[in-house]
């Protein structure tokens, strides 16, 4: 079966200076297989086995629930690690349902990674990926690009996965029904880490205060 999301596991500075920190699972849908969260099915589920010496918490945990009835944003949790063997690894085990945009398949999933906290020289960095590279705003953009079934360079609302309406309505800065390529190409910016970084400003004063930072932080799963 194919592995329909891709992990991404990244570790803060105090992990690789001291060996305790702070580890970003990241789970995110591959835009190879056209596919979907279905909000309305049980949410995703992750559980780590670690050997003795490597020490996760918390050891499992569940995404929450998501109002949209679908979406492919990732999934991402921030958990505590530490570890006393800078070479060692750690089971990972996560659970999802899988769904395409063509609703022709929802399914339950399981998938099974090792993961390695020895350093990666490239930083998690794909070369020549292009504007596909996993993960990256070219990969929103050919995601939302492959919804023109008629091939006509626009994306109108009837070409549209009907689990994905809400997040069109969204995409559709001026209302008229049509993405057009200027829409599309800008959607990195209006939807991408810019734009959640800036709605960590909750009063809308353009700073973002600690207190701002703590109350976001403590509404992300696995803190």
């Amino acid at each position: 079966m194919p592995f329909y999301t891709k992990l991404r596991a990244d570790v803060d500075r105090e992990f690789l200076r001291n060996g305790e920190g702070k580890l970003l699972l990241g789970f995110h849908i591959d835009p190879l297989y056209h596919m979907h969260w279905n909000n309305l099915a049980p949410p995703l589920t992750y559980e780590v086995t670690a050997p003795d010496g490597v020490r996760v918490t918390p050891t499992s945990a569940t995404f929450a629930e998501i109002e949209e009835p679908a979406d492919a944003d990732p999934r991402e949790f921030l958990v505590d690690i530490s570890t006393d063997d800078p070479a060692a690894s750690f089971g990972l085990t996560v659970t999802y349902y899988a769904c395409d945009d063509d609703n022709t398949f929802c399914i339950p999933v399981t998938q099974s990674y090792a993961v390695s906290l020895q350093v990666d020289p490239d930083g998690g960095r794909v070369f020549g990926a292009g504007r596909g590279e996993r993960g990256g705003p070219g990969a929103m953009i050919e995601r939302i690009r492959g919804w023109d079934a008629n091939d006509d360079g626009l994306v109108a609302r009837s070409e549209v996965p009907g689990q994905m309406l809400d997040r069109f309505d969204r995409m559709d800065e001026n209302g008229d029904g049509v993405l057009e390529s200027d829409e599309i190409e800008s959607l990195p910016a209006r939807m991408g880490p810019i734009a959640r970084l800036r709605s960590f400003d909750a009063n809308g004063d353009d700073v973002i205060t600690a207190d701002e930072l703590d109350a976001m932080a403590g509404r992300i799963p696995g803190r």
